[in-house]
């Protein structure tokens, strides 16, 4: 062998060893940092754990304020029709008062209707 083929074998060597050495501290550089983020993954995902227990409690409070609106809503219909029989009774005796206060005859059909309903 001639001395540029030793070099050259000898610089392929010496390249190889870098390399290698270079590999060797980027895993221990890397293992270095994934030790050194752990702590923060656990915190994010403990983090990421308690945002999903909000939301579902959010969620659910939503679901629960829905459903008594619309409780409330069906008793304020009903309350409604209950008013408004009320009112139809208090305008029937009503008319009654004043057809009396005004002497009305009782053979009209009005007055007659109107005790009738009652």
């Amino acid at each position: 062998m001639d001395e540029h083929d030793k070099l050259a074998v000898d610089e392929s060597h010496r390249i190889a060893q870098h390399e290698a050495v270079k590999g060797e501290v980027r895993r221990e550089v890397q293992a270095e940092i994934a030790r050194t983020v752990d702590p923060f993954d656990s915190d994010q995902a403990e983090a990421k754990s308690v945002a999903e227990s909000l939301k579902h409690k959010a969620m659910g409070e939503v679901i629960d304020t829905e459903a008594e609106i619309e409780r409330a809503r069906g008793v304020a219909r009903i309350s409604q029709g209950i008013d408004y029989l009320f009112s139809l009774l208090y305008g029937i005796i009503g008319l009654e008062i004043v057809l009396e206060l005004v002497a009305a005859r009782d053979t009209n059909p009005l007055p007659s209707l109107s005790i009738d309903l009652s």
